[in-house]
C-alpha cells in the first residue's frame, strides 16, 4: 500500500501500457496511484464543497498529485527554495515538487521554460539566468545555485545612464561594444578576445541565445529588440552600431519628433461593405471575438476569460486576416519558429505532435478554407465557446466583416484604451520596427493604428445587433475588474467565476504574439488605468483622432500640456524680415516671431 501512495515509476508505466495493448477491452482506466483512495478523496472534496466552503477556498487552485519520477521527493528547505518551488507548482499544477525533480521530466518544454525564467527574473531581477544555463540546471536546486552564483557579484551601475553620459559617439560605441563582447562571450561560451568584431555570430550559436540577449538588452538599456534585428546585425560591429543608434534615438524622442512636422494621416473614412448573404454557405456555430487596437490590453482580457471553464481562449489566431489556410501557415512559419507553430497548433486543435506536423506539410491540409480550420478548433473546444483575440483584425473593415460571414450570430467584445497609453506603449516597444519595412515616424504610425482600428470597430458595430456587441474600456477593466467581468459574463450568458480575477494563475496558454510583457505581471494592476495621465506626447494628435477619442469619452490634455518645440529668439533684423513675409510663414515661424515680439515689447524696430 505504501508503494501505491507514491504512484508508479515510468518503467512500470511502460509495462502497463504494453499489457493494455495486448488485451481486447474497449475501454481501460489507468490510475497512477491507488484508484480507490483517489476516488474516496475526490468524493470527500465534493462533500466539503457542498458544505459551503469559503469563497477563498473555492477560488483556490486545484493541484494534481506528484507523478512518479526518477527522483525521490525532497522538500524545499530554505526560503529561496520554497519561493521557487511555489512558482514551479503553479506553473505545472502539481502540489509537491522536490528540489531535485527535473523540469523536463515534470512535463516542461522550451516555451514553458521561457515563461518560468520570466517569472524568476521578476522575483530575482538581479539574477543572471540564461536559457542555456537553465537547461543544464533544470531543477529547483539547480536554479538556486544559478541565482546564488550571480547575486554575490557587485551590483551593476545603471548601464543606460552610463551610456548616455559618454562624452562622444565614439566613446558610446566603445562602451556598448565592450558590453556586447562580455555578454556574448559568456552566452556563446567563446574564448575571450578570439573572435573578430566582423565575425558572423550565427554559426557560433547566436540563434540559440537570442532570448537571453533580448532580455539582457531590455533590462540593461530598456531597449526592446526583435530576433530579426539581431540576425540582421549578427557581428559585434553591426550589433554595436545598431544598439547605439536605437538607445540614443529612444532617449531623445521628444527632441527628434517634437521638432518635426507630423506626416498627414491621409485619412479617408470608409463605408461599411454591403453584406451579401450566401445561403449555400453553412455557417459555423457562434463564437466570441475580442476586437481592439494593438496595445489596448487584449492579452490581459484573454487571460482573464481563459480562466472560465465555459470558454476556450487560445493564443492569437490571426485566421480572419487570410484567404486560405496555406497563406496563414506560411505567415505563421515566417513569424515564429517551427516549434512555436507546432505548439500553437497542439493548443488550438488538440492534435498530437505528429498530426500537427502533417498539417504543416500536407498540401491537402492547407487547401481547406479558413472557415473549415475554425471548425476544427471549435470541434476540439467541444462544449466550450471559442474566443478569438487578434487586434490586427481591426486594421481592415473587410476582415471584421468575415466574422459575420463565417459564424452564426457571433458575439463581439470591443476593448478600447486611451490613445496616449496605446501610442506610448507602441513607441516604447518599437512596434513600428516589427510592422513596417521602411522607416516611419513612430508617433504618427502609432496614432494611425489607434485611429484606424477604433474607427473600423465603431463603423462595424453600426450593423450589429446591440445584444451581440459589448464595449469595455481598459481603464475600467483594471480599476474595477470584478464589476466589468460580471457584466461581461452576463453579456456572454455564463456564470461569473472568481477565477477570472486571477488571470496570471493556473495553466496559461501564452504562445503566440500577444503582449511581450505578459510574463512580467502577477496580478491586475489598477495603476495602469491611470498611466495616460502622466504621458506627454511630443505633439498634438490630429483633429480626427481628437474627435474620436472625445466621442469615446476620453479626456485629453489641453494645448499647454503638450511638449512644445523650443524656439530660438530672433534678433530685430530677423523679426522685421519675417514681418515683411508674414503670409508665407509656417506656424512654427509665426510662434517664434510672436515670442520674440513679447520678449522685446517696446522695441521700436519690432
Amino acid at each position: 500500500m505504501e508503494a501505491l501512495k507514491k504512484g508508479i515509476k515510468p518503467q512500470e508505466g511502460m509495462k502497463i501500457f504494453n499489457r493494455i495493448l495486448n488485451i481486447s477491452q474497449p475501454h481501460v482506466l489507468v490510475s497512477t496511484s491507488d484508484l480507490q483512495r483517489r476516488i474516496t478523496e475526490q468524493v470527500d472534496q465534493w462533500q466539503v464543497s457542498e458544505e459551503n466552503i469559503s469563497e477563498k477556498e473555492t477560488a483556490s487552485e486545484t493541484f494534481y498529485a506528484r507523478p512518479g519520477l526518477s527522483t525521490e521527493y525532497i522538500a524545499p528547505r530554505t526560503e529561496m527554495e520554497k519561493t521557487i518551488a511555489e512558482i514551479w507548482q503553479k506553473l505545472f499544477g502539481i502540489e509537491k515538487i522536490g528540489i531535485h525533480d527535473n523540469f523536463f521530466e515534470l512535463g516542461g518544454h522550451s516555451l514553458l521554460a521561457t515563461q518560468l525564467l520570466n517569472k524568476l527574473r521578476k522575483v530575482y531581477p538581479k539574477a543572471e539566468i540564461s536559457l542555456q544555463a537553465f537547461f543544464e540546471n533544470a531543477s529547483i536546486a539547480g536554479v538556486v545555485k544559478l541565482i546564488q552564483k550571480s547575486y554575490p557579484q557587485k551590483e551593476q551601475d545603471n548601464l543606460l545612464q552610463k551610456f548616455l553620459n559618454q562624452p562622444s559617439p565614439r566613446e558610446k560605441r566603445i562602451f556598448v561594444q565592450g558590453y556586447l563582447q562580455n555578454k556574448l562571450t559568456e552566452l556563446l561560451r567563446l574564448e575571450s578576445g578570439r573572435v573578430s568584431t566582423k565575425t558572423n555570430l550565427v554559426p557560433l550559436g547566436l540563434k540559440k541565445i537570442m532570448p537571453d540577449l533580448i532580455w539582457e538588452l531590455k533590462r540593461d538599456f530598456n531597449l526592446r529588440v526583435y530576433p530579426f534585428e539581431i540576425l540582421k546585425n549578427s557581428t559585434f560591429e553591426k550589433l554595436t552600431e545598431f544598439v547605439c543608434a536605437e538607445v540614443d534615438r529612444l532617449n531623445h524622442l521628444d527632441k527628434i519628433y517634437g521638432s518635426m512636422t507630423a506626416p498627414a494621416l491621409e485619412w479617408e473614412p470608409v463605408k461599411v461593405p454591403v453584406r451579401t448573404s450566401n445561403k449555400s454557405l453553412k455557417k459555423n456555430e457562434s463564437m466570441i471575438f475580442i476586437f481592439s487596437a494593438p496595445r489596448s490590453g487584449s492579452t490581459l482580457l484573454r487571460l482573464m476569460l481563459s480562466r472560465h471553464p465555459s470558454l476556450f481562449c487560445p493564443p492569437e489566431l490571426g485566421l480572419l486576416t487570410f484567404d486560405s489556410v496555406q497563406a496563414w501557415f506560411d505567415n505563421q512559419l515566417k513569424t515564429f519558429s517551427k516549434e512555436v507553430v507546432l505548439h500553437n497548433l497542439k493548443i488550438c486543435t488538440g492534435l498530437d505532435h505528429e498530426s500537427c506536423q502533417k498539417l504543416l506539410t500536407k498540401t491537402s491540409s492547407k487547401s481547406g478554407s479558413i472557415q473549415d480550420f475554425y471548425k476544427l478548433i471549435q470541434d476540439y473546444a467541444g462544449t466550450r465557446t471559442l474566443v478569438d483575440k487578434t487586434p490586427g483584425y481591426a486594421m481592415d473593415i473587410n476582415t471584421l466583416m468575415k466574422a459575420e460571414q463565417f459564424f452564426e450570430n457571433p458575439k463581439y467584445i470591443y476593448l478600447v484604451r486611451h490613445p496616449y497609453s496605446v501610442i506610448e506603449s507602441f513607441v516604447r516597444n518599437r512596434f513600428e520596427k516589427l510592422l513596417c519595412e521602411e522607416e516611419v515616424d513612430p508617433y504618427w504610425f502609432a496614432e494611425k493604428v489607434w485611429l484606424t482600428c477604433n474607427y473600423n470597430i465603431q463603423l462595424f458595430s453600426q450593423n450589429i445587433d446591440v445584444n451581440r456587441f459589448y464595449k469595455v474600456t481598459y481603464e475600467t477593466l483594471v480599476s474595477q475588474p470584478e464589476k466589468v467581468l460580471r457584466g461581461l459574463c452576463e453579456f456572454l450568458q455564463i456564470d461569473f467565476d472568481e477565477r477570472l480575477l486571477q488571470p496570471y494563475e493556473g495553466d496559461q496558454m501564452v504562445a503566440g504574439i500577444g503582449d511581450p510583457d505578459v510574463f512580467q505581471h502577477d496580478k491586475i494592476d489598477a495603476n495602469l488605468g491611470e498611466k495616460w495621465k502622466t504621458i506627454r506626447l511630443p505633439r498634438m494628435l490630429s483633429d480626427i483622432t481628437l474627435k474620436l477619442a472625445t466621442e469615446l469619452g476620453y479626456q485629453l490634455p489641453s494645448e499647454k500640456n503638450v511638449v512644445k518645440k523650443e524656439t530660438k529668439p530672433l534678433d530685430s533684423d530677423q523679426a522685421q524680415k519675417l514681418l515683411e513675409t508674414l503670409d508665407e510663414l509656417s506656424d512654427e515661424e509665426v510662434e517664434s516671431l510672436l515670442s520674440q515680439m513679447l520678449t522685446n515689447e517696446g522695441n521700436e524696430t519690432v
